[in-house]
């Protein structure tokens, strides 16, 4: 979970002070978050999600699929989302590995 905050976050280039206001919580907070010191409310989860475009499980590692689930009909987004990038991110459960040249 907390390595797809700090991707996602970076994939859209954002500061963690901007995304820690959009949230409404104080940077050091959303740090704490991101370095996997404090687990996240499912509020602020699921305000991420929104944000950047995803769902839930996507950011709490459930499910390797980026897309969204279909909002329910006529439900409106409670917070502004963030424009999508040029290119969908993609992301692993955790660092790459380097597996060299086998021959």
């Amino acid at each position: 979970m907390y390595i797809r905050m700090k991707a996602l976050r970076n994939v859209y280039q954002l500061q963690q002070k901007f995304v820690a206001e959009r949230l409404e919580i104080d940077q050091s907070t959303y740090s704490c978050y991101e370095n996997g010191k404090l687990d996240p409310p499912i509020r602020v989860l699921s305000m991420l999600a929104d944000m950047y475009h995803t769902s839930v499980d996507y950011m709490s590692g459930r499910t390797p699929e980026f897309d969204p689930y279909p909002l329910t009909e006529g439900r409106v987004y409670p917070w502004p989302q963030l424009p999508l990038p040029d290119t969908p991110p993609r992301h692993t459960r955790g660092p790459a590995k380097d597996k060299g040249d086998k021959k």
